[in-house]
């Protein structure tokens, strides 16, 4: 019951996120379209010599693909941006891109310690296979049995 009401929970509220990212998009994306309709009027690109003059700045092409219906409306624009936002790797797989770039670079480290957990773990695992050896007192002819007994190992002889 609880984990339940909690899901639900948890449900309502990534859908109530979602649809305020959405109303931003679509705020913004509206905003746009109302500013490209602009400068696609203004002199700046119905005149060839100001057109001519701010060709790099001007983004007046993409003022008349919006003006012609070439680009997507700002329902659709803001509904893909938000779909994009599920995607796993994000918008333009930048998360993906930041994650493979802090896993090589912490990579050697953690590479260091794995090794040295790995072989703690070897090291603890043969000191109490000698010691449950030494303490069942095998016969001498047993495989099990160590030849030599190691410096880490601790006897009440010693």
């Amino acid at each position: 019951m609880l984990f339940r009401a909690v899901a639900v929970l948890i449900a309502l509220g990534w859908t109530a996120s979602t649809c305020m990212d959405f109303l931003d998009k679509y705020a913004t994306h509206q905003r746009e379209h109302v500013q490209h309709s602009v400068l696609a009027e203004s002199p700046l690109c119905t005149e060839p010599k100001f057109r001519l003059a701010t060709t790099d700045v001007n983004n007046c092409d993409r003022a008349e693909r919006y003006a012609r219906g070439e680009m997507l409306s700002p329902v659709g624009a803001a509904v893909l941006e938000t779909v994009s936002d599920f995607a796993v790797c994000g918008r333009g797989g930048l998360r993906c891109e930041r994650a493979v770039g802090a896993f090589v670079a912490s990579s050697f480290p953690a590479a260091v310690a794995l090794v040295v957990v790995l072989a703690a773990c070897a090291v603890f695992l043969q000191k109490r296979r000698i010691e449950d050896a030494l303490r069942c007192e095998l016969p001498l002819s047993s495989s099990a049995y160590p030849a030599v007994k190691p410096f880490y190992i601790a006897t009440k002889e010693d």
